[in-house]
C-alpha cells in the first residue's frame, strides 16, 4: 500500500490543504466519480475506455485529494521512443482549477521524466484544453485534419506485384515494427492499442512485397461510414504505390458492403498522406483538432 504522505511523487501545495498521490485500485471509484464533471474533462482518443486501461502496469495517473475527497486526476500514456500523451484530465470546476492542474502537471511530469519521456503533446478536444496547456508549457504544433469522401469509384491499384492480405490480430508484433518504423515517435502506437485496434476493425489488411509485410491498414464502420483508422507502410517503400494499393483495396472492399462513405485523419503537416488523400477523392470537412506538444527533458 502507498503511503501518500512519504511517496517521493507527492508533492503539496501551501496554499490548499491538498494532496497530489499516485493512483491505486482502491482509487478506482473517486477516479471514475471525477469523469462526471464535463466542465473540465479531456479524454484522449483512444482504443480503450478509462475504465480498461487505468489499471494498465505502471501507467502514469495522479490524484488530487482534498482531505478524503478527490477533486482532480491527470494521466499519461507510457511513453513510445520518449513520447508520451495527455491521456486524461478531470478537475472539479467548483474550486481553483489553475492550481490542482498544476500540482497535477508537476507530479505527472516528475514522474514521466523517470520513465524517459522528453516530449509531451495534447489533443486539443475543447477550448479550454488549450488554455489550460499553454498556462503547462504546451504550444501548439500541429493540427489533425479530416476528409471525407463519397462514393465507390477509386483509382486502379498502382502494383500489381503487392499481395494484399486478410490481417489477423495476432500479427500484430509485425505490424507494430511497421508502425514504429513508419511514425515519428509521438504519432505511434504500442503493441496493445495496435492489438485492440485489430480486434475492433471492420477492415485490417497487410501489403506484402516480395514476402516481406511493408504496410497495413485498419480501418473500423460506424453505421454506414467506414473510417480510415491507420495506414502505415516502412520508410523504404513509402511513395512507391503501396499504400494506394491497399486504399484501393479498402474501398472496394467497403463497397461491395454497400458501403461508399469513407473518413480519415491525417496531420496537417503530412504532405504526402494528404497527396494521396486527395487523389482518392477525400475532401477537407473542417472538423479538425489541434496538437499542442511540451519539451520536458
Amino acid at each position: 500500500m502507498i503511503n501518500r504522505r512519504s511517496h517521493p511523487w507527492i508533492s503539496r501545495l501551501r496554499k490548499l490543504p491538498m494532496l497530489i498521490s499516485p493512483y491505486t485500485r482502491r482509487d478506482r471509484r473517486d477516479l471514475m466519480h471525477l469523469l462526471h464533471y464535463d466542465q473540465y474533462l479531456h479524454i484522449h482518443l483512444d482504443w480503450n475506455t478509462v475504465d480498461e486501461w487505468i489499471n494498465e502496469p505502471n501507467t502514469p495517473i495522479f490524484l488530487a485529494w482534498e482531505g478524503k475527497q478527490a477533486v482532480g486526476v491527470m494521466a499519461a500514456s507510457l511513453p513510445l521512443g520518449g513520447a508520451s500523451w495527455i491521456r486524461l484530465i478531470a478537475l472539479r470546476p467548483d474550486l481553483n482549477a489553475d492550481e490542482i492542474l498544476a500540482a497535477l502537471w508537476a507530479s505527472l511530469k516528475a514522474r514521466l521524466l523517470e520513465l524517459g519521456t522528453g516530449e509531451m503533446a495534447v489533443l486539443v478536444l475543447r477550448p479550454w484544453v488549450a488554455a489550460c496547456a499553454e498556462k503547462l508549457g504546451f504550444a501548439q504544433g500541429n493540427t489533425i485534419v479530416t476528409l471525407r469522401r463519397e462514393g465507390n469509384t477509386v483509382p486502379p491499384a498502382l502494383r500489381s506485384d503487392v499481395q494484399i492480405l486478410m490481417g489477423n490480430w495476432r500479427e500484430t508484433p509485425a505490424v507494430v515494427d511497421i508502425d514504429h518504423a513508419a511514425f515519428a515517435p509521438v504519432w505511434r502506437l504500442n503493441e496493445a492499442s495496435l492489438r485492440q485496434a485489430a480486434r475492433s476493425s471492420a477492415s485490417f489488411t497487410l501489403a506484402e512485397l516480395d514476402g516481406q509485410m511493408v504496410a497495413y491498414q485498419i480501418s473500423m464502420l460506424y453505421t454506414q461510414d467506414a473510417h480510415l483508422s491507420r495506414l502505415a507502410t516502412i520508410p523504404e517503400q513509402q511513395g512507391q504505390g503501396i499504400a494506394a494499393t491497399l486504399l484501393t483495396a479498402v474501398i472496394e472492399q467497403f463497397a461491395r458492403r454497400g458501403v461508399d462513405s469513407m473518413t480519415v485523419n491525417t496531420q496537417q503537416s503530412n504532405v504526402q498522406s494528404l497527396a494521396l488523400y486527395h487523389r482518392y477523392g477525400f475532401q477537407a470537412t473542417g472538423l479538425n483538432m489541434d496538437v499542442w506538444f511540451c519539451q520536458i527533458g
